[in-house]
């Protein structure tokens, strides 16, 4: 077992190993909300009931979250009409969670009307306002390339998930009014900020009815809650970000990572564990996407099988958007042998 890397000088504690989440245990691939209540058990113990998982991986998802935002901040980060009550209610959420779950990583202490958190696994130290707007930060070992630019942009950098945020107007209306997102799945923020729900999950293969019912789902995510649900895929490569843009200079079939070379196989189940949180008195709800990947050469038998079989049941147009088509029949071959 690799030596976790991150250990508190106060307590002598370590992160924990990854939570292991697979949802194609039913053998079907099935597109729908999935709701379940947040905290229940999937057999990872309290690591269940935390909405920030921090893991012995913590070093592997900052570094690709600083290779993210030092490439184009613009490209993971942006913003609109994203109040300042929405972002205060959601950065002391954040602060809360991390400071009650993880003590011996995260403090918070109050200073002349100033609210400061001590972020030991960065080493940073973030200043906010009373409405929790960033007014400062000290780096930690590692310079932050470009610097932070509000408090969720800082806070973003010190968890394992991705961000975004949901607000609705007096009228109902609502859009997508925050996205940090430095490790998405093959979708680019530049496409979804500002739009509303139906129009997100417009390209996503099979959502068709859940995407009509946008005003009940934002209802649930706002007004009720909180939930837990996953989604997955498969991947070539065992790299975090997958945005459909590679970066300068990158190869875009290299950087795709989708193609499958039975003579040298490698195949990748990527789930992301999704958390809605809603806040009805600042008419927003977050979304927290946390990413984690399994390499299938490691995994046993039986869900082998159980995987290939929610493949195969996968129509034409999902394998499309899950970019399996051309590979389809030598990823199963590859599975059942």
């Amino acid at each position: 077992m690799a030596t976790n890397p991150y250990e508190s000088r106060y307590t002598g504690s370590r992160l924990p190993q990854p939570a292991h989440y697979f949802p194609p245990s039913r053998g079907v691939y099935e597109v729908g909300p999935g709701f379940s209540a947040f905290g229940t058990d999937f057999g990872n113990g309290g690591a269940d009931r935390r909405v920030f998982q921090l893991d012995a991986d913590y070093m592997r998802y900052r570094a690709e979250k600083e290779t993210s935002r030092k490439e184009n901040l613009d490209k993971y980060y942006r913003i609109d009409r994203f109040r300042v009550d929405q972002g205060n209610a959601i950065a002391r959420f954040m602060i809360r969670h991390l400071t009650l779950d993880y003590p011996e990583w995260f403090r918070q202490h109050k200073h002349q009307g100033s609210t400061i958190l001590h972020c030991s696994l960065s080493g940073e130290r973030l200043r906010f306002d009373s409405d929790m707007v960033l007014l400062d930060f000290e780096p930690g070992p590692n310079d932050v390339e470009p610097e932070y630019v509000s408090a969720l942009d800082a806070l973003a950098g010190q968890i394992q998930e991705d961000v975004a945020v949901i607000s609705r107007d007096v009228s109902g209306q609502h859009w997508v009014c925050a996205l940090h997102v430095c490790l998405p799945n093959y979708w680019s923020i530049e496409e979804k900020i500002g739009r509303e729900f139906s129009v997100v999950h417009e390209p996503v293969a099979g959502m068709d009815r859940v995407s009509q019912r946008g005003d009940v789902m934002v209802a649930a995510m706002i007004d009720k809650g909180p939930y837990v649900r996953f989604g997955w895929g498969l991947a070539t490569d065992a790299r975090l970000n997958h945005h459909p843009v590679p970066p300068p200079g990158m190869d875009p079939l290299e950087w795709h990572g989708r193609r499958f070379d039975p003579t040298q196989p490698a195949l990748y189940l990527r789930v992301e564990r999704q958390i809605t949180w809603g806040f009805p008195d600042v008419s927003a709800g977050l979304f927290l996407i946390r990413t984690y990947i399994t390499d299938l050469r490691g995994i046993e038998a039986g869900q082998r099988m159980r995987l290939a079989s929610a493949v195969e049941s996968m129509t034409d147009a999902q394998l499309r958007y899950k970019g399996l088509d051309r590979d389809r029949n030598s990823i199963l071959a590859w599975l059942r042998r």
